[in-house]
């Protein structure tokens, strides 16, 4: 079974300069096929970055609020290594999370399998 570590970007209308974010944080380029999300290949590791279909319910803060998934992070990463080596993926992840909190300009989510919130960012503090 896989394990799924998704980055979620509250960015309307700015993937592309995400993508820009994670190209010089990986020091690659995005992809693009017909029929597929932008994607960068850096085997074993495979960034996809696109929208999502997961809800405002889906999954909550560490306080209990429901994170707002669907109404404010429309951008999702998803990081995936082919080997299902889970800690190289959680490595690529946090360096992703790190480049984007550095450039701060977006609500960053880095999540867990769906299950928890291992780090956020807020530009607003």
């Amino acid at each position: 079974m896989s394990h799924h570590t998704y980055l979620f970007v509250a960015s309307p209308g700015a993937a592309d300069a995400v993508m820009r974010v994670i190209e010089s944080a990986l020091g690659d380029s995005f992809t693009f096929e017909r029929g597929s999300d932008p994607y960068l290949r850096q085997d074993p590791i495979a960034v996809y970055v696109g929208g999502h279909e997961f809800e405002d319910d889906d999954i909550e803060f560490p306080d209990g609020s429901l994170v707002p998934l669907e109404s404010q992070y429309p951008t999702m990463i998803d990081i995936r290594d082919v080997n299902r080596d889970h800690h190289h993926q959680e490595e690529v992840a946090a360096r992703v999370f790190d480049a984007l909190k550095t450039e701060n300009q977006w609500k960053v989510l880095y999540i867990d399998d769906m299950q928890k919130i291992v780090r956020s960012h807020d530009p607003a503090g």
